[in-house]
């Protein structure tokens, strides 16, 4: 009989930052998946190479699973349950807690990375470009902006009044920050007695609270106001070290693929031709541009032009 273990495949964004992963929903399933000492196998994945186009992802017999909270219901029903030591009181106490953060805390983080200027341009937007390569690194940061910002905004136009954008958005700012840490300040008093959220065991909870707050402690941020209040909460930062120390030391985790579980040739096929249809438009409209360049300054019909003259193009005005 053999006894070698069922490791999961889980589809996330890349490392950076010291965190098994750059994005936060993905850090907050690979921190569950070390709480519950689930054996997975990482294969850093960007979302368009994914089959749900979501990360993080699991495919399994053919069925696929993307989302922290669709992959903590199908790892609970594969026995592997954080929350299994709750009490009722404490379940319905997690349902709270988690619609608090939803709407208190994930926006300020959203809005520091995405929103803030200084760190999008300086941080977030680099990053993100590197991981993404050519040609993708020159849209999809902004995509990825502009639907953080729809996030953070919660459907409110940034027309308001005739204000620029960074007016509107500091506007923006100051009650989502002012949430954010009176949020902190709650968990801050949570934590005063517990190691976690509900005693000296972390739950699902524990791990979607750190998966935000992990790139909020290790982001190399310019403008840290949320990240300099996180620091003077002394709990929440003893809980971030002792959660960090938690997934650094968890030998769950594999990096690589499982070739058995490796994508079909069909949906990679399909990448290929999707990254080289992108490729030729954005080098098709490059050249455009070079083009148009060309014909509007005379560089193929100028009497100084060498070019022109070479081709033969010279205007005989």
């Amino acid at each position: 009989m053999s006894s070698k273990v069922k490791r999961y495949e889980v589809k996330v964004w890349p490392n950076r930052w010291e965190m098994l992963s750059i994005d936060p929903e993905c850090m907050a399933l690979l921190t569950y998946t070390c709480i519950t000492h689930i054996p997975i196998r990482i294969k850093e994945c960007l979302p368009w190479q994914s089959r749900s186009g979501v990360t993080p992802e699991v495919e399994t017999d053919e069925v696929m699973y993307s989302g922290f909270d669709q992959l903590v219901r199908f790892f609970c029903g594969e026995g592997f349950n954080a929350d299994g030591h709750l009490t009722a009181e404490q379940e319905a106490d997690k349902i709270a807690f988690l619609s608090y953060f939803e709407q208190q805390l994930k926006p300020a983080i959203t809005y520091t990375l995405w929103a803030d200027n200084q760190n999008y341009n300086e941080v977030t937007r680099p990053a993100y470009a590197k991981m993404c390569g050519f040609p993708r690194n020159f849209w999809h940061p902004g995509q990825m902006r502009e639907k953080a910002i729809q996030f953070v905004m919660q459907g409110k136009s940034r027309n308001l009044h005739g204000k620029d954008y960074q007016t509107v958005m500091l506007d923006f700012k100051r009650p989502i920050y002012m949430k954010a840490k009176s949020c902190m300040n709650v968990v801050e008093q949570k934590l005063t007695k517990n190691e976690f959220f509900f005693g000296d065991k972390p739950s699902s909870l524990d791990a979607l609270i750190y998966g935000y707050l992990a790139v909020l402690v290790n982001a190399p941020l310019k403008s840290f106001e949320l990240k300099h209040h996180l620091n003077s909460c002394e709990n929440l930062k003893k809980f971030c070290e002792r959660m960090n120390k938690l997934t650094a030391e968890s030998k769950n985790i594999i990096n690589g693929s499982i070739s058995s579980t490796t994508p079909s040739s069909s949906s990679v096929k399909k990448s290929e031709a999707c990254m080289k249809k992108e490729t030729m438009i954005t080098l098709g409209i490059g050249v455009s541009a070079m083009v148009l360049y060309g014909i509007l300054f005379g560089i193929f019909t100028s009497r100084k032009s060498l070019l022109a003259q070479k081709l033969g193009t010279v205007s005989k005005k």
